[in-house]
């Protein structure tokens, strides 16, 4: 299919198309379809497919060097045909003027048309390396005006010197490049738009732009093209910055602009991984219910979806009471009232301050304690056990402040805790506790011991707090202003409570569009996209007031396509909530869901086929596994991962030696010993390193990170790694 008949089918749908480069002299075209596997989810309707001019290079020969003519990365045609034939998807090559004759160039488009191929791109081509401007290749078309004239002769049978073939034309539907900010050669856009008229005229059927950075740019462009008769399609040329270094390379090789507010961002960003994090947020609303779909890089990371009807919502703060105690499921069932299932308590969800947490809301409830301060002497009360009685901890009947930590679903009522905390931006607001703690993904020791230090000084008492990645960077002020917007949300709460009756909701979390925003907000979206024209402003008036400068990314989307469609997300939903879910080359996962455990079952499929040994199939396999049931665990909440197989493969792949492993969690003093299969508990004191037996040691974070492999028989190593144990016990 031509590509000019993809943009009519698409009906207004945005079309995403790839351009890829042959790889060089030599290597495997597996390395090339290893980097198109993963493009494929977008479904491109075509892929351009580059062509390299020759180049010279200096072959010794003896004592003198010979200079020789090569083309470096060859074979464009034949990857075009591979991809077409793998895919099943429309290719485009690139036909050059530098660096072939007219002849070669009617031979390369013969070859076109018997394989299929009914799309090209005219290009004039690049200047040989070496060369300051561009030259001409004997016998060869001068400009691409010349190529695009000589494509459209073949279509009416035309062929070099005069020969006309009625019944060998050809089809080809030819494409041009455009200039938002002109060719480094032309004296300026209106010239070099006259020039791209030209080409038009003599017969391209759709442009494709250089990539561009100013959008302004790109539609002042489109503009003046289409007032200058310039009516076929042009399809802006996009290339995303991946690195630090492109703000310096791309205006430098390209000539083109970078706008001084990208350039910020891109300069803000920690590392080149940052920049390459793009995420946005989807918020799709109806009648019934409200979905969020997180994107990373285009690709659907998390999804939540918030019924309009549900009074109970993760978050909200409970006065409820104790229906009964049963202690052999070491549990009470709580009436929540606006639910007609029981809430869920566990005793292990009691919380270590469960005892203060009775005593003050009997305290308030009789008016002995005013606007939520908490007394000295609640803040010594002994912490609850891990392991007891519940029935010694709770009454039925009982008066009991509880969270909902799980909504209720299907047959189960909500699951609950008796922990409270209350979360903001910044900080989470623990009462009846003193710690003051970091969250685990702030990495810099001196950033933790700043924001620790901070809110020590300005948290009221009888709190403890929570220090939110957020945090990180941010002035006593806004921490201050976080803390003080908790606090008073405790001191209102603590009021109602003397007037209500419970079952009652006495402290609502925000609305789940605002807690996501909430918390995952961060400098590496780029877009907030909302279809529903009230959540919009109240979205976007929210994003204002805890970053004012990045509510400009909050749009109101208004368009006949649904916004889920749009983005690919129903695509995405289907492909990953099924009971199977497909990975690259032919493995895939069974994911069934119980009542009590979800059970993951990872083939191989017929990846099988391709592997020499059965370690080798399970080894590629269980790697392509791990990376897609962590993305199905977030996308399903089904929970956090345990994999020690597969972290043990991943080490093994990386170069470390194989055998026998152990895999040592770095602060939490245990080794999971792979062979046996269990933990053992790690000595302490002066025998810290006598739990080493193995030559095989990976030390992992508790984020399941690898952060280092050591032999256990050296002593050097062994006090490496004790002396990084003790580096991870700190952060």
């Amino acid at each position: 299919m031509k590509v000019t008949e993809h943009i009519q089918n698409a009906g207004g749908k945005t079309l995403f198309s790839f351009e890829i480069i042959p790889p060089l002299k030599g290597k495997n075209i597996k390395e090339l379809y290893d980097n198109i596997d993963p493009l494929m989810e977008f479904t491109p309707p075509f892929i351009d497919v580059t062509t390299s001019r020759e180049e010279y290079v200096y072959l010794q020969k003896g004592d003198l060097l010979e200079k020789k003519i090569t083309r470096m990365r060859p074979g464009t045609l034949g990857i075009c045909a591979s991809i077409k034939h793998k895919y099943n998807v429309d290719t485009v090559p690139h036909v050059l003027c530098g660096g072939f004759t007219k002849e070669e160039t009617e031979y390369l488009l013969v070859d076109c048309h018997y394989l299929g191929i009914t799309n090209v791109m005219a290009l004039r081509g690049d200047s040989m390396k070496g060369d300051q401007y561009f030259i001409p290749t004997k016998g060869g078309n001068k400009h691409a005006i010349d190529l695009v004239g000589q494509i459209s002769n073949l279509n009416r049978g035309k062929y070099l010197h005069n020969v006309m073939e009625v019944d060998m034309t050809t089809n080809f539907c030819v494409g041009v490049a455009g200039y938002p900010e002109k060719h480094i050669e032309s004296p300026s856009l209106k010239t070099d738009l006259k020039r791209l008229k030209e080409k038009v005229d003599a017969g391209a059927d759709y442009v494709v732009t250089q990539m561009f950075f100013d959008n302004f740019k790109y539609i002042e462009f489109l503009k003046t093209a289409r007032e200058m008769g310039i009516e076929i399609p042009i399809i802006p040329g996009i290339k995303p910055i991946a690195t630090k270094q492109h703000l310096r390379v791309l205006p430098q090789v390209f000539k083109i602009d970078i706008p001084e507010m990208l350039v910020t961002e891109v300069e803000k960003c920690r590392d080149n991984k940052q920049i390459r994090v793009n995420k946005e947020l989807i918020i799709r609303a109806n009648s019934s219910s409200i979905d969020f779909a997180l994107l990373q890089a285009g690709k659907l990371v998390e999804l939540h979806k918030q019924s309009r009807e549900m009074e109970l919502s993760v978050g909200d703060i409970l006065f409820a009471k104790v229906r009964r105690v049963v202690s052999g499921l070491s549990a009470a069932f709580v009436d929540v009232g606006s639910y007609d299932k029981e809430g869920f308590l566990h005793y292990t969800d009691l919380g270590p301050n469960i005892r203060s947490s009775l005593i003050f809301l009997d305290r308030v409830i009789s008016s002995k304690i005013k606007n939520g301060t908490i007394p000295d002497d609640l803040l010594c009360q002994k912490a609850q056990g891990k392991d007891g009685d519940i029935s010694e901890v709770l009454k039925s009947k009982q008066n009991i402040l509880v969270q909902i930590v799980k909504e209720p679903i299907s047959t189960k009522g909500p699951r609950l805790s008796g922990e409270i905390s209350i979360a903001g931006r910044y900080l989470i607001l623990v009462p009846f506790s003193d710690k003051v703690t970091t969250s685990q993904k702030i990495n810099s020791l001196s950033e933790s011991k700043r924001l620790k230090q901070l809110i020590k000084s300005i948290k009221p008492k009888g709190f403890g707090v929570i220090i939110r990645t957020a945090a990180v960077d941010k002035k006593v002020a806004d921490l201050d202003s976080d803390m003080s917007a908790l606090h008073e949300k405790w001191v209102e709460m603590c009021k109602k409570l003397p007037k209500v009756s419970q079952p009652t909701k006495v402290l609502r979390e925000v609305e789940k569009a605002f807690s996501i925003i909430r918390d995952i907000f961060d400098d590496t979206f780029s877009g907030i996209y909302v279809d529903n024209k009230a959540l919009f402003g109240q979205v976007k008036s929210y994003v204002g007031e805890i970053d004012p400068d990045k509510a400009c990314i909050v749009k109101h989307f208004n368009s006949i396509i649904p916004i889920f469609e749009k983005f690919g997300i129903e695509r995405q939903i289907k492909a990953s909530f099924g009971r199977i879910v497909m990975m690259h080359k032919g493995a895939y996962l069974v994911i069934e869901h119980t009542e009590a455990l979800h059970v993951i079952d990872v083939n191989s499929g017929g990846r099988s086929n391709k592997s020499k040994t059965q370690q080798d199939t399970a080894l590629s396999v269980n790697l392509v596994a791990a990376e897609e049931i962590a993305k199905q665990l977030r996308l399903r909440d089904m929970g956090e991962e345990d994999t020690p197989k597969l972290l043990k493969q991943y080490a093994e792949k990386h170069g470390a030696i194989p055998g026998k492993w152990n895999l040592l969690t770095g602060g939490k003093a245990q080794i999971y010993d792979l062979a046996r299969k269990s933990y053992l508990v790690a000595k302490k004191g002066k025998d810290k390193g006598d739990f080493i037996h193995t030559e095989n040691i990976v030390l992992v974070d508790k984020k399941k990170r690898i952060r280092g492999f050591y032999n256990g028989t050296k002593e050097e190593e062994v006090k490496k790694l004790i002396a990084d144990i003790s580096i991870l016990g700190k952060e």
